[in-house]
């Protein structure tokens, strides 16, 4: 190793921690940057570049540096994966309004790959904050920073960390008869993006029709995912639920905590043992249903605290409904704890008491 190049190693080695913090602060910024513009991620990434990966990179054949800490455009890596390959343009944006953008890498996009080409298609950015936030104290640290953003799919980046897995980063190091195998999955890679954001748009309509036909009032409308969606949002009863599971001493959360209306498969099910295919039943059945039961569940389960959103409390209360149609197995099957299970089935009979409590009375 040259005189120079150890020189880099050791000051790189001194300002690690600098990075490393500089890295932590992008993570929360874009991470709130993301959810300013309501654009769901799977998972934000940043990472401050280890000393041995930095000497190997300045030390690699065909590489030649004249000044490393400033020409090493990595030192700082930021990763952004989010769901839809819209999405990718919408982040892509979101970075060129909040930072100073010094070098865009959009060349493995799939509009400008050959038609016989593969790899994973993602967005690179080179970027440093911004003349307005470089001035405040927090990030005065990292003034004249650059840090290398990369946005991709889900689906991108299990194309990406399959190749690398491989060991196949370059076209040209991969046996011929191995590159129309490949050439076949990048397509059919590239084909589910584009699916998923087909799918997505799809729901979006149905949600659309489902929310127009509930507006109208049709007790009618069958019970889909869309109009269970729509129902629940809308439907006046939840906030009796609400006011008897918090008078019992259920915790209740918003939805958004529990992922949004993450139930509504089960509601479904559910509503279908029950019987029950419209809107209209389903109210009817709801409005009628005992809230009773959310008592003798509270005081059979013995707990100091039990958080649930109004989406859960509905489905307590289609369990109820269903009554012997429900199982333990049904329960399980669908993600209960099995003492959870069997407390809820336990809890249709109104003579249900806690084995803590011979009363049975709420403490």
């Amino acid at each position: 190793m040259s005189s120079g190049a150890g020189i880099a190693v050791e000051k790189y080695q001194l300002m690690r921690s600098l990075y490393e913090g500089y890295a932590l602060k992008l993570q929360v910024l874009l991470e709130d940057i993301l959810v300013s513009e309501k654009i769901k991620y799977q998972v934000i990434e940043a990472r401050a570049k280890d000393v041995q990966s930095f000497q190997e990179k300045i030390l690699r054949p065909g590489k030649s540096y004249s000044d490393p800490l400033k020409e090493v455009t990595d030192l700082c890596g930021c990763r952004v994966i989010v769901y839809y390959q819209d999405d990718v343009i919408r982040v892509a944006e979101a970075i060129k309004t909040e930072f100073q953008i010094a070098e865009e890498n959009l060349s493995r996009q799939p509009q400008l790959l050959e038609i016989d080409r593969f790899g994973y298609l993602s967005a690179h950015y080179i970027v440093s904050v911004g003349s307005a936030r470089s001035t405040l104290t927090e990030w005065k640290p990292y003034s004249g920073f650059v840090a290398e953003i990369q946005i991709r799919t889900v689906i991108q980046h299990a194309w990406s960390a399959v190749s690398h897995a491989l060991q196949y980063k370059q076209e040209a190091s991969i046996p011929s008869k191995l590159q129309r195998r490949l050439h076949r999955i990048a397509g059919l890679f590239e084909l589910a993006d584009e699916e998923f954001v087909g799918i997505r748009n799809e729901r979006e309509t149905l949600r659309s029709q489902a929310r127009r036909d509930v507006e109208n009032g049709g007790d009618t409308v069958p019970i889909t995912a869309a109009s269970l969606a729509e129902f629940l949002a809308t439907w006046k009863g939840a906030q009796k639920l609400v006011v008897a599971a918090e008078d019992v001493g259920f915790d209740i959360r918003d939805d958004e905590e529990f992922e949004g209306n993450q139930y509504i498969p089960e509601i479904y099910d559910t509503a279908m043992l029950a019987g029950i295919g419209s809107l209209g039943e389903l109210k009817s059945a709801l409005d009628k249903a005992d809230v009773g039961y959310l008592e003798r569940l509270w005081n059979l389960n013995g707990a100091e605290s039990w958080a649930v959103s109004e989406p859960f409390l509905v489905l307590l209360m289609l369990l109820l409904i269903a009554g012997k149609r429900v199982s333990a197995k049904f329960l399980v099957a669908r993600g209960f704890d099995k003492e959870v299970a069997n407390i809820a089935i336990q809890a249709f009979s109104k003579d249900a008491k806690s084995s803590s409590d011979p009363r049975g009375e709420h403490a």
